[in-house]
């Protein structure tokens, strides 16, 4: 090499040691990792919907639980009235509601916790406004709230921007409603659950059966 090679090489060297390279932003334990499935964005938001459904179905099912999400509910913040179905403009969707050992627990699912400032405080004053007004309400009694995670309890891989006392594990819940299951057991599951997401995404309609 020449010396004005030399020269350019040096001086990116230094700029090198002066400015070096940043890791990227680390990568958040998601959805994704949780089911071990490859989903779209479209289909990872799809899926956070489908877990809110599958937790009100266990509390359900669950001994001395009281869910009552099992069905859709809708609060108008301004009155403090519940409403069951129907049209839901204007009030604000209830993710989990349930009673247990004469408690009640509002959670707002949220199957990932990698959100912008914005969103974070948009989820915070949600929670808030919402528990107020379920508390206003008087149906339920003195109402606890928390953000849920589907994940089983807080890691280095997971990105939680949100107060630790202000988020609830599964792993927290199925402790609190007195579900039996070691943490194996529900990365089992949560395999075996992607499984099933994964051949039903890669199942191919019987064109006979579409065209009836």
């Amino acid at each position: 090499m020449n010396k004005t090679q030399m020269m350019m090489i040096e001086s990116f060297s230094n700029v090198l040691d002066k400015h070096p390279f940043t890791d990227p932003k680390k990568k958040s334990y998601n959805i994704k990792d949780l089911f071990q499935v490859e989903l779209s964005q479209s289909q990872s938001i799809q899926a956070g919907k489908k877990i809110e459904f599958f937790i009100n179905d266990v509390l359900h099912k669950t001994p001395n639980v009281k869910c009552h999400t099992t069905e859709s509910i809708w609060i108008d913040t301004e009155t403090n009235r519940i409403q069951i179905g129907g049209n839901s403009k204007g009030l604000k969707d209830v993710d989990i509601l349930f009673e247990y050992n004469k408690k009640s627990y509002y959670l707002e699912l949220k199957s990932n916790l990698d959100l912008d400032t914005e969103k974070v405080i948009a989820t915070t004053n949600k929670v808030k406004l919402i528990t107020d007004s379920l508390n206003k309400n008087g149906g339920y009694g003195e109402v606890e709230s928390k953000i849920l995670s589907p994940f089983w309890y807080k890691n280095s891989s997971i990105v939680n921007p949100f107060p630790d006392d202000k988020v609830m594990w599964i792993s927290e819940l199925f402790k609190i409603v007195g579900i039996t299951l070691p943490k194996n057991e529900y990365n089992e599951l949560c395999i075996e659950i992607g499984k099933d997401i994964t051949k039903r995404l890669n199942s191919k309609p019987n064109l006979e059966d579409f065209m009836e």
